[in-house]
Formats: structure tokens, C-alpha cells, sequence
């Protein structure tokens, strides 16, 4: 899942109001690639 569709499904819940999805732990945690692939093909 993108952070884009998680960040519109969490305002989406929000503007619901309902506590019973927004209850419990959320994690979220970012990946880093070095690697550029720009320019490449295949």
C-alpha cells in the first residue's frame, strides 16, 4: 500500500468519525533506496 492511498484512507475514516477503525496502533516506517533508476531501460 502507498502512503498516498494510506493517508486518504486514514482522512476518510477521520471525516467518519467512527473510533471503532481509528482505535489501536498505527506504524508507519519509510524504505530508502540509494539506487537511481532513472535513465534506464528494461
Amino acid at each position: 500500500m502507498t502512503v498516498w492511498r494510506s493517508r486518504h484512507r486514514f482522512l476518510k475514516a477521520a471525516a467518519q468519525d467512527n473510533t471503532a477503525i481509528l482505535s489501536g496502533v498505527i506504524e508507519a516506517d519509510e524504505t530508502f533506496f540509494a539506487r537511481s533508476c532513472k535513465g534506464h531501460r528494461g
